[in-house]
């Protein structure tokens, strides 16, 4: 049995962590206390200063060094929808400039970088394409708002502030000593509630199978998956845990796991159970919540769930596995010595191995008498041998099909629908038996998910080599791409390309 154990994350995307209120009052012009006394901030107003500042353009690999007002404005319309109120854009281009000014002449070669890193900037060009015909009416609000706020920077203790910003938040903004191990006075926790009702970011989900997360953070022995969190910060960030007896700090799972933010949830999914099948005793996962049993519409015995599956199960199902592998050794060798027509594909115990089911292909049925006897008597257990067809063959060994991706049998198909040659046919594809076939050798049961789609599409056309008129002339239809909803016609003297709906325009294409 394939288990699959699911760890969801859930996080709140934070692409940086503070933000710095301003009061201005309007009968203060040069210099304007913020926050508190002893922070010491003020709001500083210079309107005479002209400066340059150096763009390390990452998307156009070049350094630019444009005023710094130009740059403002760019900033405005990289880091702020157009659509905000004039405010939030003032306030955008106040915090835009202070962070450029602090970072003036710290670099060499640039002083600041046109990403998410420092600040988004977009130069006119990027700005004409993107706005397109609405390009005049929002670069003039972007410049009202630079110009109403052009020479003014946030002071700290007589040096620019550290204006860091963010898109997205947790509900709260995260205190400097969080991040960076110095408290700064400006730099502290302020709520964000608006967030959770405005931010499309707001709250994510990941979704990892075991494998693939302890592969992520590098963690040997997963057959269970314990997390324990050791302390979090002020805003309910995790600062550090240990999964698996390693211990990591929160910003390094975010990392690990390619999510955004420190601020996230882990539950783990899909608990192991033993449960009685006609095979025996197994594990198997809980994927769906418990229904009662007159809602479960089916024939079929319901085998009872014993107990949740404890360590020593999943210590066992290891187990189990390399005994069945060195089984396959002795089932092969014992055919090989018989000289029978069959192939071994697989081999499995029971939970409690009281049975081992071997699974093989052969061309016609195999008197598997003496080999029964034979494994019988190294085994000491139930014996069963299974013959299967080349589908359930493909399903168990899987593979990539044409498509690239892992064959659908293996991944998710419980049963095997009749797959005909009429469904290649209702796409229009070429009758190519060995080009239709998947791993198995069978017409690829892809043919059957899309049919019903195709029969969909292609209602109310004409067959191929019908006769038609178009525009006065005689034409008969070559080809038909439904997906692209183009249309091949020709005649003697001539060859069309068109798009359905020229040719059938009381037919409303949109819709399929």
């Amino acid at each position: 049995m394939k288990k699959m154990l699911f760890i969801t994350l859930f996080f709140l995307a934070v692409p940086s962590f503070f933000i710095l209120k301003i009061y201005k009052e309007p009968e203060l012009k040069k210099e304007i206390n913020i926050i508190n006394n002893e922070s010491e901030i003020s709001y500083t107003e210079d309107k005479t200063k002209k400066m340059y500042i150096k763009v390390n353009q990452t998307s156009k690999n070049k350094i630019i060094k444009i005023d710094l007002e130009e740059y403002v404005k760019g900033v405005i319309a990289g880091e702020m929808p157009v659509s905000f109120n004039l405010e939030a854009l003032k306030a955008q281009a106040v915090a835009a400039r202070t962070y450029a000014l602090r970072r003036i002449n710290e670099n060499n070669t640039y002083d600041v970088v046109d990403t998410v890193m420092n600040q988004v900037y977009l130069d006119d060009d990027t700005l004409k394409t993107n706005w397109g015909t609405n390009y005049n009416k929002h670069i003039e609000k972007v410049k009202k708002a630079q110009e109403m706020t052009k020479g003014e920077y946030v002071d700290y203790k007589g040096t620019y502030a550290d204006t860091l910003f963010f898109s997205t938040s947790t509900g709260s903004t995260e205190n400097s000593e969080e991040i960076f191990g110095t408290k700064v006075a400006y730099l502290q926790s302020v709520s964000s509630y608006w967030d959770e009702e405005t931010s499309p970011v707001y709250k994510e989900k990941n979704v990892f199978t075991r494998d693939k997360f302890c592969k992520k953070l590098n963690i040997t022995g997963c057959t269970l998956i314990n997390i324990n969190i050791l302390n979090e910060t002020t805003t309910g960030r995790i600062k550090n845990l240990i999964i698996n007896n390693k211990k990591f700090t929160g910003t390094d799972v975010a990392y690990l796991l390619g999510i955004k933010s420190n601020y996230f949830d882990i539950y783990i999914e899909n608990d192991s159970v033993v449960v009685e099948t006609v095979r025996g005793l197994e594990v198997g996962e809980i994927v769906k919540e418990s229904r009662a049993f007159c809602e479960v519409p089916t024939d079929l015995e319901i085998k009872p769930i014993l107990r949740k599956a404890t360590p020593k199960d999943l210590k066992d199902i290891e187990n189990n596995v390399k005994a069945a592998k060195e089984a396959m050794k002795v089932c092969e060798a014992a055919i090989n010595r018989l000289n029978l027509d069959m192939r071994l594909i697989d081999a499995e115990y029971t939970l409690d191995r009281s049975k081992i089911i071997f699974v093989y292909v052969a061309d016609d049925r195999v008197d598997f008498r003496d080999l029964l006897k034979d494994l019988a008597t190294q085994f000491k257990c139930r014996i069963e041998l299974r013959q299967i067809g080349p589908r359930n063959k493909a399903k168990i060994v899987g593979g990539l099909g044409a498509c690239g991706m892992e064959t659908c049998c293996s991944r998710f198909m419980n049963d095997f629908d009749v797959v005909s040659i009429n469904m290649a046919k209702n796409q229009l594809l070429a009758l190519n038996v060995q080009k239709l076939s998947g791993q198995c050798g069978k017409l690829m049961c892809c043919l059957k998910f899309e049919d019903s789609q195709y029969k969909q599409m292609r209602e109310g056309l004409p067959k191929m080599n019908s006769q038609i008129e178009y525009k006065g002339n005689r034409y008969r239809i070559t080809s038909l791409n439904v997906l692209l909803k183009q249309v091949k016609i020709e005649n003697k003297e001539d060859v069309q390309f068109l798009d359905f709906s020229e040719l059938w325009p009381e037919i409303d294409w949109s819709k399929r």
